[in-house]
């Protein structure tokens, strides 16, 4: 049988979890019947707005620059998750290292750090390792989006003259 703590940790994570996938079932039925409620839909057409100007106006410098500022938020971004991901496994490795302390259940607990070294433990700790891995990976998309993007902003085609190319392209 499981003691308190071990129930109430289960309890905890299990109603966290319902309630984030709840709130993000209503979002996603939000943003499908009206997205200009939503900060995504607001986000996507100011997105389009930018680009456009961007495009119409020549605007080549205020591009770049933009975008070099979204690439360096993102690697700034990428690079904290990767510290932190190095900082708690030394931290894990501190506390493991030095399991001196037990409570009065006899569980080791982490040293001067005051907390529980339980079987639920080794769960936390690598739900929060993947959560800034998936961090960093999606700021390393977002550095690739945000290049690709840096190559296209520039080109500014009428609809006849993408045909144009295009039709050249199948032709050669």
């Amino acid at each position: 049988m499981m003691d308190f703590y071990t129930t109430t940790n289960i309890a905890v994570s299990a109603a966290c979890t319902l309630l984030l996938i709840m709130y993000h079932l209503w979002l996603a039925s939000v943003i499908r019947r009206n997205p200009e409620k939503t900060v995504y839909g607001l986000s996507a057409h100011s997105r389009k707005a930018w680009v456009a100007a961007i495009m119409k106006g020549h605007k080549d410098i205020l591009a770049v620059q933009s975008l070099r500022n979204l690439i360096m938020a993102s690697s700034i971004l990428a690079s904290t998750c990767v510290a932190i991901i190095f900082g708690f496994i030394a931290f894990l490795a501190t506390v493991v290292s030095h399991p001196e302390s037990v409570d009065s259940n006899g569980n080791p607990m982490g040293s001067q750090f005051g907390f529980v070294l339980d079987h639920l433990f080794g769960v936390k700790v690598m739900m929060l390792l993947v959560v800034f891995c998936v961090a960093f990976f999606c700021f390393a998309q977002s550095m690739r989006f945000y290049n690709h993007v840096g190559l296209v902003i520039n080109i500014n085609l009428s609809q006849e003259e993408l045909r144009g190319l295009l039709e050249f392209e199948s032709n050669r």
